[in-house]
């Protein structure tokens, strides 16, 4: 611009004066031009969001894990007393300093005689429930062995009797049966009847005479024809008689016969009748024994059965044992003067105890146990606990006239019982870094791996969604280069309180990202860098 000036002045001043003009008339139109454009552009640059910016860098990413801590019990004693004891006076603070053995609590010494006489008079009360209860379950046993006895008598008894009654039934259906084996056949019976019967028999003896009369009579010579004729008169009137008296045992041997025939067949129905009966007989003798038998052994099984459970005996044992028990605990408490001691040496944290109560099952108060040592603890979250390991060192600045404590190694990492996502970290201190209640700032730094495109956390923004950065970008306009937001989703892999390491991809190095920014920006917006 400044050679044309120079040029057109040449031109002026060797040139006519009427050329001269329109070119003064010309420079003079460009010149306000041109500084109106630089007025405006002035104008326009000022009112753009001025920006700062930074490239992605290596960094090594190290954390910083801080939080707020106290100095507490490595373990925890609780001091108690046997229950039911008026407490006279506490002895204590809490916070206060003891000594192992030193006085704790003072219990009141009346009411305690009061309780050993009511504890006195429970276990005689007892004794003598116990002694009656064991009379009894003597009489029991006893009557119980007594009716074991006799049932086992009885059932014997049941039995013998069944026996006896079975055997004499039985005997009796042997004497049937051999007597009906002994029972000849009708028809012997009948001719051995017809033997024994004394009108056959005679009649029989008549017959065979009068046919030995004949017989003899045959043999007989006859001398004259009249001898002949009275022979054989005779000899006729024998065959007669012969006949007749055979005609006549005929008879009567088939009616004796019949007779005989009838009373072998009642005979023979009495005897299978007699037998028939033992049997009947012999069958109910059996099961009556059996059910006499049955019975008996239902009463000896009744008389060895299992009495219904009693645990009341033994409960009065054991409760004159807990008794005597809390009867020597209480003299032994009264010999002491009434004084609960400190088991160990140490700090006391809480009191529980008040003047006027009675002890109960909890405990009186709690103490550190000084042997023991401490702990700093404190509560950190579940993003912090990644990167805290079992071992790293931690470093405590306590109050401030305390003194910081370092390189103290962490010794646990457990999760909180009472607040979800909260860890507890904790390390033992010992009486001389650090008295109990003191409070302080734990930091533990964890150094981390080198990331590659690392941006600082004010970079980052979040639509709730996606995590993104702006870039400024250089684009070329009508009013020349201009430097334009572009926007990046990322992905965050790690970050620390001031730097977050994004994902490859998504940005470069040479990227220009906005950090800073003196309004608020959006994708495609006009910016200025702070510097320009």
């Amino acid at each position: 611009m400044s050679e044309k000036i120079r040029k057109f002045l040449c031109d002026w001043k060797s040139g006519n004066r009427a050329q001269g003009k329109v070119l003064k008339a010309a420079i003079w139109f460009f010149l306000v031009l041109f500084v109106c454009g630089l007025i405006s552009r002035g104008m326009y640059g000022a009112m753009l969001p001025r920006v700062e910016v930074e490239s992605p860098g290596r960094i090594y990413l190290n954390h910083k894990v801080e939080a707020e801590g106290k100095v507490v019990e490595n373990k925890k004693t609780a001091v108690l007393a046997e229950t039911g004891i008026r407490i006279e006076a506490v002895l204590v603070k809490e916070g206060q300093s003891v000594k192992k053995d030193e006085p704790l609590v003072q219990l009141d010494l009346s009411d305690l005689e009061d309780l050993i006489e009511d504890k006195e008079i429970e276990i005689e009360k007892n004794r003598i429930q116990i002694e009656t209860m064991e009379k009894n379950e003597a009489l029991a046993a006893n009557e119980k062995a007594v009716n074991q006895k006799r049932a086992n008598e009885d059932y014997e008894s049941a039995r013998q009797k069944g026996d006896i009654s079975l055997g004499e039934i039985q005997d009796k259906l042997n004497e049937a049966k051999a007597e009906r084996e002994k029972l000849p056949s009708q028809k012997e019976y009948v001719t051995a009847a017809m033997k024994q019967d004394e009108e056959y028999q005679a009649m029989l003896g008549s017959l065979e005479e009068k046919k030995k009369q004949l017989e003899d009579l045959k043999s007989k010579e006859a001398a004259s024809e009249e001898e002949k004729e009275e022979k054989k008169k005779t000899m006729e009137d024998l065959r007669t008689d012969i006949a007749e008296s055979r005609a006549a045992l005929s008879s009567y041997k088939e009616k004796q016969t019949a007779v005989f025939q009838q009373e072998w067949e009642t005979k023979k129905a009495q005897l299978d009748q007699n037998i028939s009966d033992y049997e009947k007989e012999s069958r109910q003798a059996s099961m009556q024994k059996d059910e006499d038998i049955r019975s008996a052994g239902r009463v000896v099984e009744d008389a060895n059965m299992e009495t219904a459970a009693d645990s009341s005996l033994e409960l009065a044992r054991l409760e004159k044992r807990e008794l005597e028990k809390q009867l020597n605990t209480y003299k032994k408490i009264k010999e002491e003067g009434g004084k609960i001691l400190a088991p160990v040496e140490g700090d006391i944290i809480e009191i529980h105890a008040v003047e006027g109560d009675r002890t109960g099952d909890s405990a009186l108060l709690h103490m550190t146990d000084r042997e023991e040592g401490y702990r700093f603890q404190a509560e950190i979250s579940k993003g912090n606990k990644k990167y805290v390991q079992l071992g790293d060192l931690a470093e405590v600045e306590l109050g401030s006239d305390q003194g910081t404590l370092s390189d103290i190694p962490v010794e646990t990492i457990e999760e909180s019982k009472e607040q979800k996502d909260t860890y507890i970290l904790s390390f033992p201190v010992t009486k001389e870094m650090a008295n109990l209640g003191d409070t302080g700032i734990m930091r533990i730094i964890v150094s981390g791996e080198e990331k590659k495109l690392c941006v600082p956390l004010s970079a980052i923004h979040s639509d709730g969604q996606q995590n993104y950065v702006f870039s400024a970008s250089i684009k070329k306009t009508i009013l020349g280069e201009e430097l334009k937001v572009v926007r990046h989703n990322v992905t965050i892999l790690d970050k620390n309180e001031t730097y977050a390491a994004i994902d490859q991809g998504s940005i470069s190095e040479e990227d220009k990202i906005i950090v800073s920014s003196t309004k608020q920006i959006e994708k495609g917006d006009t910016v200025r860098l702070s510097e320009e």
